[in-house]
């Protein structure tokens, strides 16, 4: 069985799985990246109904998250394609170790042919790897270097509807 096939089997059967997943997320503090949208903001709202303290970050508007009306929800601006943005976010670190991450945010980088080498555009492909790769070394290594957060960080979950 090729590999395609795997994974596809493997979540055809956690779709219909009688086991929810989420139920087992309970009393944390997860930071959401790109927790305005997408898979960001289903994830956000799931998780708060499952009583947990979330630190939510967005790039550009927090339009969506300001609607959400709950004391467990912390909205903090990080623009991930700027390495030198994250003070903000540091110290919500400290104040709030953090469990478990769920980074969603994430840039494609544009179409199949914009993507071939001969068109290849450098800058955006720099932004991409800063959003989808350098930030997230650089949220881990908050993290570990808060000596309050170290012991909690359990999972990182990488995931994006763009990519």
């Amino acid at each position: 069985m090729g590999l395609r096939k795997k994974i596809k089997k493997f979540f055809y059967a956690k779709k219909f799985s009688k086991k929810k997943y989420l139920a087992n997320i309970k009393d944390q503090n997860i930071l959401i990246t790109g927790a305005n949208s997408g898979i960001g903001l289903a994830l956000t709202k799931k998780i708060l109904e499952l009583n947990n303290k979330v630190l939510a970050t967005y790039r550009e508007s927090s339009e969506n998250l300001r609607c959400i009306k709950n004391e467990n929800l912390t909205i903090i601006k990080y623009d991930q394609s700027k390495i030198y943005e994250f003070k903000d976010l540091e110290e919500e670190i400290k104040k709030n170790p953090i469990d478990l991450i769920f980074n969603c945010a994430g840039l494609f980088g544009g179409s199949f042919e914009e993507q071939q080498i001969e068109k290849l555009d450098f800058s955006k492909f720099q932004e991409v790897l800063m959003v989808n790769s350098f930030s997230i070394l650089k949220i881990v290594q908050i993290i570990l270097g808060n000596k309050s957060s170290t012991k909690n960080l359990e999972v990182l979950v990488n995931i994006s509807s763009d990519a």
